[in-house]
């Protein structure tokens, strides 16, 4: 798909839907329908993730948002997450993981709010055929430097739960800056989404993509000029009301 497409919308992802009719607020529902407006017109239209298409357009992506203020609470939940992704994962050939991880709990307990109506969990695909995550923290982490603590903390989680070398946690920001970069510069775009995002990926999906893509390393690159290419006034008339 060119720069200049975005995603159809002829062929919603119907366990959305599911999700969006399940959602108990409207709240919930427009972190929900943001981020898959993300998904569509950015990722998948921009062709940003030259894999992300096929999974959402199969329904194998997962959406869960942590509607709390708690970072405790939301740590908790991401811990859930994590386990439940990785019932589904199989180690990397390039690094080992602890089979403790895969022996988790028979049942994820993600349908009840941790706290009153604070903690939700919206499923956009079947627990067996699930195959990546968006954590999402709409009401957390606001400031970019303190989402960086975040993810920081979130790897020591995901260490916690002995998933190292079965899951890996990319991340996404209102406000995301890449290191090289000043905040101003068109291909932070890349990385920047409508809410504060934990990204869980499974291991063998990675190392699938690195075998059958041409050239992964080549994809940053690629995203780096296109973005630039398109400028601000490109990305505003995506219609986002951020980034």
């Amino acid at each position: 798909m060119s720069a200049s497409e975005s995603a159809p919308n002829s062929a919603p992802n119907s366990a959305l839907n599911t999700a969006l009719n399940t959602a108990p607020n409207t709240v919930q529902e427009r972190v929900l329908r943001e981020t898959q407006e993300w998904l569509e017109k950015a990722v998948i239209g921009l062709n940003l993730c030259p894999f992300a298409k096929k999974v959402w357009r199969e329904g194998r992506v997962r959406l869960s948002v942590y509607g709390g203020q708690s970072q405790e609470e939301a740590l908790a939940q991401l811990g859930q997450e994590i386990t439940r992704l990785s019932r589904n994962a199989q180690p990397g050939t390039h690094q080992g993981a602890d089979p403790a991880c895969r022996q988790a709990e028979q049942q994820s307990t993600l349908s009840s709010p941790v706290g009153a109506n604070e903690a939700e969990a919206f499923t956009t695909a079947n627990a067996c055929s699930e195959e990546t995550t968006l954590f999402i923290l709409p009401q957390l982490c606001a400031d970019f430097w303190d989402f960086l603590s975040m993810v920081q903390a979130a790897q020591r989680v995901l260490k916690a739960k002995r998933c190292v070398g079965l899951i890996q946690i990319a991340h996404f920001h209102p406000d995301y800056q890449f290191a090289h970069t000043q905040a101003n510069d068109p291909e932070n775009y890349s990385n920047r989404s409508p809410y504060p995002t934990l990204h869980l990926l499974r291991e063998q999906d990675i190392e699938w993509a690195a075998l059958h893509h041409p050239d992964v390393s080549q994809i940053y690159q690629n995203n780096v000029a296109r973005l630039n290419e398109m400028g601000h006034a490109g990305w505003a008339q995506l219609g986002f009301n951020w980034g």
